[in-house]
């Protein structure tokens, strides 16, 4: 008696849910397949009808393009749903691949396929694939899929068939033998020895060669050396009257015979007084010979305590220039004077007016 009442009250509220969930469909939808140089509706169109294929299937040649419009419903409101694909098979093989629809928020969506979209296994001969619809969203309405229409892939036959790659595979691979270099070898002996000789008959002619080099090379610098290091005297007109400490000589008369000079250890004489042997004994020949070509001795007028020299200034005259004329002195005062107006100018900023008093 309990489960005739818990069944009674079951079947109408699920046969009451039945009725009001809502289920995906689509509306004013068509299938359009266009070739490379048709115009404008050019083509065949056929329009597609919910939960119903075309009798006859649809041609895509190799330079056609298939397009697909639709408008997807839930229960009888145009709406975007989660997902919205075309589904191809081929019933042969079962193979099948999805491509989605592009749709937007008002529900209208499209699609546009060409030989190039396709995969390469339904592209090896031709033949017939199943074309359904697929629309599902999140929610309690009821999916939908059904078959649309059946599409006919027909290939160029002046191209070549596409050719199948074949697919990668993790596996064990083959034996890789690697072939090394070869060792290096020596050349034969008999270059060796040639090349050998060779260097060892450069070696004598390279070493005398430097040497010769540095020989030159150390000449050359003493030769240099010499000559820097050779005194030259200036040269200087004699003056008409040489003044010296020897006395000076008037030159013998002509046809008297000439007094003979001193010589190196003259007899030792010993006297009291200074005469003209002891001159002669004391003096040196080549050095008052060298005195007499230079002349008298020229002071210049420089300024020395010591000095016995009396200038043609008069004693009381300054020597030195005015300072008040030098440009050098002129600047570095002045600048002086800047500096100082520049810091009485700070310290009038710094403190507060001319006062001095502080903030």
């Amino acid at each position: 008696m309990r489960f005739h009442s818990l069944l009674s009250i079951a079947i109408p509220f699920f046969f009451c849910n039945l009725a009001g969930a809502a289920s995906w469909g689509f509306d004013d939808a068509s299938v359009s397949v266009h070739g490379k140089k048709a115009g404008v509706g050019g083509g065949a169109k056929e329009k597609l009808v919910e939960s119903k294929a075309l009798p006859e299937p649809i041609v895509l040649g190799a330079a056609d393009t298939l397009k697909l419009l639709l408008t997807t419903t839930e229960g009888k409101k145009a709406r975007r749903p989660h997902q919205a694909f075309l589904l191809l098979r081929e019933p042969k093989s079962d193979l099948d691949t999805s491509f989605p629809l592009s749709v937007k928020e008002s529900g209208k969506g499209k699609i546009e396929l060409s030989h190039k979209d396709l995969p390469i296994q339904f592209l090896t001969g031709s033949r017939i694939l199943s074309a359904s619809l697929v629309i599902a969203s999140f929610g309690a309405s009821t999916p939908y899929r059904s078959p649309a229409f059946d599409l006919k892939i027909e290939l160029d036959p002046s191209a070549p068939p596409p050719s199948v790659e074949k697919p990668l595979r993790y596996g064990k691979l083959p034996e890789i033998h690697h072939i090394f270099k070869a060792d290096p070898k020596s050349p034969p002996k008999i270059i060796t020895l040639v090349f050998t000789a060779a260097v060892l008959a450069a070696l004598p002619a390279l070493f005398f060669g430097i040497i010769w080099r540095m020989g030159a090379a150390a000449s050359k610098g003493a030769r240099s050396a010499a000559s820097a290091t050779t005194r030259k005297y200036p040269t200087r007109t004699p003056a008409s009257n040489p003044t010296t400490n020897a006395p000076a000589h008037p030159p013998p008369p002509a046809g008297q015979p000439t007094a003979p000079g001193p010589t190196v250890h003259p007899q030792s004489q010993a006297s009291g007084d200074r005469n003209e042997a002891i001159n002669l004994d004391a003096s040196d020949p080549d050095f008052a010979r060298s005195l007499r070509s230079l002349g008298p001795v020229q002071p210049s007028s420089t300024l020395s305590n010591s000095s016995t020299f009396s200038p043609s200034a008069a004693p009381d005259q300054n020597i030195f220039p005015d300072p008040a004329l030098n440009p050098a002195l002129t600047m570095l005062s002045r600048r002086s004077e800047l500096a100082q107006e520049a810091e009485a100018e700070f310290a009038r900023v710094r403190y507060g007016g001319d006062s001095g008093e502080g903030r």
